[in-house]
């Protein structure tokens, strides 16, 4: 079950229930997970993950709904129009 094998996933909310669950997932089909957390509890929960996948899953403490803790590196985009958007 490697069809995810060489790609990379990031997972936001990694460590909470079903955030975890998605991780897994993700990880027996073959993939490299990074995941975003919020609190420390839900991290000591999710090192089993660790445990089990070594380097392929690395965990990270951010808040991504909060422009402030992203990093300043990303660039700024605009929304796009409707007449843009095409899905």
């Amino acid at each position: 079950m490697n069809q995810l094998m060489g790609r990379t996933a990031i997972v936001t909310g990694g460590t909470g229930a079903l955030g975890r669950a998605v991780t897994f997932e993700l990880l027996t089909r073959g993939a490299n997970v990074m995941c975003t957390y919020l609190k420390d509890e839900e991290l000591d929960a999710s090192f089993a993950l660790r445990q089990s996948f070594g380097d392929r899953v690395v965990f990270g403490k951010a808040d991504v709904a909060r422009r402030r803790t992203s990093p300043s590196s990303y660039p700024k985009r605009r929304r796009p129009s409707r007449a843009s958007t095409y899905w």
